[in-house]
């Protein structure tokens, strides 16, 4: 991934947008990228940007919030502001093959009470997607008690302002905590530095 950064930022290309690449989201579980190649991305970005030598403005959705003071107050570096939230019922949503309509893929296989199923076979495409479920339906889960028990989130300042985690995504594979932050603040803990002391 560093390496394809570094490309970009050699040819003409304006605006480029990296998203996340893991087994949870959009990548098959042998392709997904180690947390050292992780870094090595964040590295290649922050370089750019503190360098000035980049000709491509790269937007690090591959990235949370987070990752800004982890290169600012570790390495001296600058990096992009990003924000992070789901797309879900706002920039794509799931259909399968009967009907059934969700924001995402992964509410179909969820039990929360609050989300509920809908068909386009009974109802019309129009009226569901201006049903809550697709009104912003990451927003239904944010409340302090969702997420007061995931490290870092409970004590992030970016919670709910840059970063919107998916509540879904947290239950099925981290529940306590955010993989990428909690990596942040460990390597910064090495280095005498609190990413969370705001």
């Amino acid at each position: 991934m560093a390496l394809l950064i570094l490309l970009i930022a050699r040819v003409s290309i304006k605006f480029c947008s990296f998203l996340p690449f893991t087994s949870s989201i959009n990548a098959f579980k042998d392709l997904e990228i180690s947390p050292e190649q992780f870094l090595s991305a964040i590295n290649s970005v922050a370089d750019l940007y503190t360098n000035g030598t980049y000709k491509t403005l790269i937007v690090p959705k591959f990235a949370r919030p987070m990752a800004k003071d982890f290169v600012k107050k570790c390495s001296a570096f600058n990096f992009p502001e990003s924000s992070h939230m789901c797309g879900a019922g706002t920039s794509f949503i799931y259909i399968n093959n009967v009907g059934d309509i969700f924001a995402c893929d992964r509410e179909k296989s969820s039990s929360l009470p609050y989300i509920k199923s809908h068909s386009l076979c009974k109802e019309d495409f129009a009226e569901i997607y201006k049903s809550t479920e697709f009104d912003v339906p990451f927003a239904m889960s944010y409340d302090y008690e969702s997420l007061k028990n995931v490290h870092p989130c409970n004590r992030c300042k970016y919670l709910h302002e840059r970063c919107f985690p998916c509540f879904l995504s947290i239950a099925k594979h981290s529940p306590n905590e955010m993989k990428e932050c909690a990596m942040y603040v460990r390597l910064a803990e090495t280095k005498g530095v609190d990413l969370l002391n705001v």
